[in-house]
């Protein structure tokens, strides 16, 4: 399975002072189970029709609020759930810190 770092989980592991591959070998099961349990990676406009909003949006708020998102290849995909949650969390009207 390709997994790819996302920026999110920088935000995690910082705290936690645990080394890049811990995080990446605790990330890469979360989302394995996920997967097995049957919830789909989306694409840009799956997770934009997901949610109601223009796929620009979907854009700033990676650069810019850190929704969860992970990078395969060239092309961003997303978990419902995670996206979801994320919102919830009201981290959507955030910005992130950027060091």
């Amino acid at each position: 399975m390709l997994f790819v770092w996302s920026s999110w989980m920088k935000e995690i592991a910082w705290p936690l002072q645990l080394p890049d591959s811990q995080v990446l070998r605790a990330f890469s099961l979360r989302i394995s189970e996920k997967l097995i349990m049957g919830e789909n990676l989306l694409s840009m406009d799956q997770i934009a029709a997901h949610r109601g909003v223009n796929q620009d949006t979907i854009y700033k708020w990676i650069t810019r609020k850190g929704i969860p998102a992970h990078k395969v290849g060239k092309l961003w995909k997303f978990m419902a759930s995670e996206v979801d949650e994320w919102i919830r969390a009201g981290k959507a009207g955030t910005d992130v810190r950027n060091d």
